[in-house]
């Protein structure tokens, strides 16, 4: 029996910008504006008006497309 990742990719919405200008609004830095996916199995889920799933690859080419270059982690979460 083959085990898979359970990863969550961490997508940061304002490319930096909440990290280079939180300090100065709020007085404290944050790293990102943050969205989230889970991805297992090949496909990612998200939320976007409701719980979403799609091809991994074919997720990120739609955001990319749609938000332009922007920073992202991918951390395991477990393997199932």
């Amino acid at each position: 029996m083959s085990s898979f990742d359970v990863q969550i990719y961490l997508y940061d919405l304002s490319h930096g910008m909440v990290r280079s200008m939180s300090a100065m609004l709020i007085g404290k830095t944050l790293e990102g504006l943050w969205h989230t996916g889970i991805v297992v199995y090949g496909k990612e889920y998200y939320y976007s008006g409701g719980i979403q799933r799609g091809v991994l690859q074919l997720v990120h080419r739609r955001k990319l497309f749609q938000w332009g270059r922007r920073r992202y982690r991918k951390m395991c979460l477990s393997s199932s």
